[in-house]
């Protein structure tokens, strides 16, 4: 539908709603905003009214009760001083969630209203003002209005198969289950976390097996459970585990802004690596990357360098347009003089592609989120546009004022029916604000149009802060998945503030349109049981980063996000681009953009048998740890005995490394040693070299003492000592003749070199024995000694002039009687 035509307009048919004074504002009422205020002045009867409705009951488009009556509540303090909670507490604050992420420093809480001024008196409280709650999802298209809408709806088209698996395009289309079977790596030992809206279905599910055990956390011990249940957390969570089987899992739903960084922080300490969201904070500022929310996201992950966060590009794109204020004068759209707007006569609307107004078509009745900001810094207003909504079908309208406020957006969000047309208009007294940036969002999921509608639809602080992964959606069910979403996000994101800056968007797109459940959650999805969006996309690419993470920890994020961007399937006509990003997420081809494996330097060498070679250089690179083997181990030990690798971190820090090798004794001989050095995906490279070991000098036996001896018959033989050398261990043995037997000392050839062999005593008859050492080494190497032992009678003699004993004794008893004169001379 396109803008209004002037037949279409009938001013005096439509009323026009006037935002209202709050009256003069006292001391405390600086630090309170707007809408606060208006609330803070309501009448009595609010607080009971919304204490009727409980949780879900809202005043106005933002404002959230509880129970009993209380608002909630941020409270912004001074980070320095830390959370005033004793006096909040005392001033009437039931005290929830509680942030320090500077500048993000917040305590969200419920309070009533007539408490409001103790709460902002508090000393180091800057602001109180309303949450931020992230954007309520769409319900789904019914069949008519699907089969209406093929360009902008929902896919019809089932999971190719009989019995489709959960995320089965999505792991085909990725080629996550190739990586798992080239690498046996399937993301165990990741933590990943999903932040989304809910898991109201959790336990269903994990009973049917689908899930396994999930950490779900709270950002705080008074949260809330989301008053609009939507099971897009169990959704996403199905994908991550189909993807990732290995990785551990856990939740949070953060409703608010403030809860969103409290989740984090929770999430991070709990050990989450890897995070994905799909929430969108509508009302947060979309116009500065230095925003209060985006500063605290980044300082928090500057605080946490190895936490990977992936969000959605979102699903806005048809429902959005961003420009300059382009005034035109409102005679020349609808032949009238002026608009009104309370106190504020409009006489210029802003030209939409030569249009004064957007039409805006609504394809299923609900109730969408709206904004409209321009560029003054956040907070600090000096505009007064007006913003008409106008349903031509029933003549009504409203109308929407800056003028007076500090607020520099404004909450379009409202309920649109599908049977009537409407109008929006952006207009001001005169033409002093053309060339102001402005950003305005209607709707989105598919579910809304603009007649002018742009790119750059991410409104979302999360998205712009640097090193966070943008994930655009490419429809998965055809099993080709290069056709971008009508509804995903485009790109660039245009921001203004304090200079003007664009970011590229996506950074990669990945499957939406597979395959969850047909039934057993509470998300409402086509029949077919097929899951749309960019909350669908993003825990695809996620879980993808969770594989590389698990093969490869050491990644940083800005590792992970080039392997991811550099390893996509290319789609566009250049890369990147403004519609697929750097491409489609491909887990092979991530894992083949981090360099491999390589080792280099290792050469041919020879050894001697018992000594280690001299250190033997070899270089080893890759990605992460990396793991470095030997073999063959029949000459050299495969583990420490035969191994040395030095420095200890080699492989994992160190690349230019040493390696000595030490043969086992015995071996000889020439043999191919590999070296293979793997990383964390199981990849490997090998090189060999040619080492031969050489036998060492043979060994030998020496006799020290006993070596040849001459001994009476039955008398002791005295030991014989001896030395050996050789490479160890000797094996030592003995063979006598004519000896009875012989006893090596103890350890002889294995711990000791200086041996000893004890004979025992000689034999009873004279004889001439001998005693045999033998000592051989591994290498069959041997050496031989022999010790001799003449065994005599006792008296016996020999030639050359020896007297036996009995002629002693005759020879002494002859000179004994020649002295007596008994013998004469005879000559």
């Amino acid at each position: 539908m396109r803008a209004l035509q002037k037949s279409s307009l009938s001013i005096a048919g439509i009323l026009f709603a006037v935002l209202g004074s709050a009256g003069q504002p006292r001391e405390w009422r600086s630090h309170v905003s707007a809408d606060v205020l208006k609330l803070y002045g309501a009448p009595a009867s609010t607080e009971a009214l919304a204490g009727a409705s409980a949780s879900a009951g809202a005043i106005g488009n933002h404002a959230r009760f509880d129970a009993q009556g209380r608002l909630q509540i941020d409270v912004k303090y001074e980070c320095v001083l830390g959370a005033p909670l004793p006096a909040l507490r005392g001033a009437g604050l039931i005290v929830g969630t509680v942030v320090a992420a500077t500048p993000f420093c917040v305590v969200e809480g419920w309070s009533a209203l007539r408490a409001i001024p103790a709460v902002a008196g508090v000393a180091g409280v800057t602001r109180v003002e309303l949450p931020h709650y992230a954007a309520r999802r769409r319900p789904a298209l019914g069949a008519a209005a699907r089969s209406s809408l093929p360009a902008a709806g929902l896919h019809a088209s089932p999971q190719s198969g009989n019995s489709p698996a959960i995320d089965g395009e999505g792991v085909t289309l990725m080629h996550a289950d190739q990586f798992i079977s080239q690498t046996s790596v399937n993301g165990s030992g990741v933590h990943i976390a999903v932040m989304s809206d809910d898991v109201t279905s959790l336990a269903t599910i994990q009973g049917r097996g689908e899930l396994p055990a999930v950490d779900v956390v709270q950002p705080s011990s008074n949260a809330t459970p989301n008053p609009d249940p939507t099971d897009e957390g169990t959704m996403m969570l199905e994908e991550v585990h189909a993807v990732a089987p290995g990785a551990s899992l856990a939740f949070c739903a953060p409703l608010t802004s403030v809860e969103y960084l409290a989740c984090l922080q929770t999430l991070i300490t709990a050990g989450a690596s890897i995070v994905v969201d799909d929430i969108a904070y509508i009302g947060e500022d979309v116009m500065s990357a230095q925003s209060e929310m985006a500063t605290g996201i980044a300082n928090l992950l500057s605080a946490n360098p190895s936490l990977a966060l992936f969000t959605v590009t979102e699903n806005y794109n048809g429902s959005y347009w961003q420009g300059p204020y382009a005034p035109v004068s409102t005679a020349s759209q609808f032949n009238l003089t002026s608009l009104s707007c309370g106190s504020q006569t409009d006489y210029y609307v802003n030209s939409f592609a030569g249009a004064g107004g957007e039409a805006v078509g609504v394809l299923a009745s609900g109730t969408y989120p709206g904004l409209f900001q321009w560029a003054d810094p956040y907070g600090a207003n000096a505009s007064n546009f007006d913003v008409y909504l106008i349903d031509v079908t029933s003549s009504s309208g409203t109308c929407l004022s800056a003028a007076g406020s500090t607020d520099t957006y404004m909450d379009l969000t409202q309920a649109w029916n599908v049977s009537d047309q409407y109008a929006l208009y952006i207009a001001t007294p005169d033409q002093s604000l053309a060339g102001k940036y402005l950003k305005l969002l209607i709707g989105g999921d598919g579910a809304t149009t603009l007649s002018t509608s742009t790119p750059g639809s991410v409104v979302s602080p999360q998205a712009f802060v640097a090193g966070v992964n943008l994930v655009g959606a490419v429809n998965g069910s055809d099993n080709i998945g290069d056709t971008i979403e009508p509804f995903s996000g485009l790109g660039p994101i245009q921001l203004e503030l304090p200079a003007p800056l664009q970011i590229q968007a996506p950074l990669m797109v990945a499957p939406d349109a597979i395959y969850v459940d047909s039934a057993s959650t509470d998300f409402a999805v086509p029949a077919n049981g097929l899951f749309y969006g960019t909350s669908a996309a993003a825990p695809n690419a996620a879980a993808v980063a969770a594989l590389l993470r698990a093969a490869f920890p050491s990644l940083t994020p800005s590792e992970l996000t080039a392997a991811l961007q550099s390893g996509a399937a290319a789609l566009g006509s250049a890369t990147p681009n403004s519609t697929f990003g750097y491409g489609r997420v491909d887990a092979v081809g991530a894992l083949q953009s981090i360099p491999g494996p390589q080792i280099s330097g290792f050469s041919s060498a020879s050894i001697t048998g018992g000594t280690s070679s001299s250190s033997l250089p070899v270089t080893v690179n890759g990605t992460g740890a990396l793991r470095l083997s030997v073999s063959p181990a029949a000459l050299i030990p495969a583990d420490s005995s035969g191994v040395e690798l030095a420095p200890s971190n080699c492989g994992n820090g160190a690349s230019v490394c040493s390696l000595v090798l030490t043969p086992a004794i015995g071996q000889s001989g020439t043999t191919t040693v590999t070296l293979t050095v793997t990383d964390g995906a199981n990849r490997s490279a090998s090189m060999q070299a040619q080492v031969t070991v050489l036998k060492p000098a043979p060994p030998t036996v020496s006799l020290t003492s006993g070596g040849s001896q001459s001994v009476d018959v039955n008398t002791s033989i005295a030991p014989v000592t001896f030395n050996l050398t050789g490479t160890g261990p000797l094996a030592v043995s003995s063979t006598v003749h004519d000896l009875s037997s012989v006893a090596l000392s103890s350890g002889c050839g294995m711990s000791s070199l200086n041996c000893t062999a004890n004979i025992g005593k000689a034999p009873s008859s004279a004889s001439s024995a001998s005693l045999t050492i033998l000592v051989a080494d591994s290498y069959g190497q041997q050496a031989t000694a022999t010790a001799t032992v003449s065994v005599i009678q006792p008296g016996s003699g020999g030639g050359g002039g020896a007297l036996g004993w009995v002629s002693v004794v005759g020879l002494a008893a002859l000179a004994g009687l020649k002295r007596a004169g008994r013998v004469r001379n005879v000559g």
